[in-house]
């Protein structure tokens, strides 16, 4: 499962290499747009996946920062995981090469400030 998936490409490419998916999108148009990739697999919440789905994977690719009640989301995600699954997590890091690039780009059109999350 990925939560926080996006517009689906992470999860159409697993799809792809034969894995079954799932994915959590709270912004409806890139929901959308996920869902014309992967029909009924992209729900909105957790709220949605049945509770006794289990999975061997799941991913947070730079969504944590977003995540408003990150103790209890923390929770119902693992309880989706499988005993011996992965919860792999990604974010961003300030200090990064494309980070750097990117506040480099944004500072040529006059954005001194990069966005925040949380």
């Amino acid at each position: 499962m990925d939560y926080g998936c996006g517009t689906g490409e992470f999860l159409k490419e697993a799809k792809s290499r034969g894995w079954k998916i799932a994915g959590i999108e709270p912004n409806e148009k890139a929901r959308n747009q996920a869902r014309l990739k992967l029909k009924d697999k992209v729900k909105y919440s957790l709220e949605e996946i049945k509770k006794e789905a289990s999975f061997d994977i799941i991913t947070l690719y730079h969504v944590l920062e977003h995540i408003h009640d990150l103790r209890k989301t923390i929770k119902k995600l693992l309880n989706h995981l499988k005993s011996d699954g992965y919860l792999i997590i990604a974010v961003p890091n300030y200090e990064s090469h494309d980070a750097k690039k990117i506040r480099k780009i944004l500072g040529r059109v006059g954005c001194t400030k990069t966005p925040l999350s949380l």
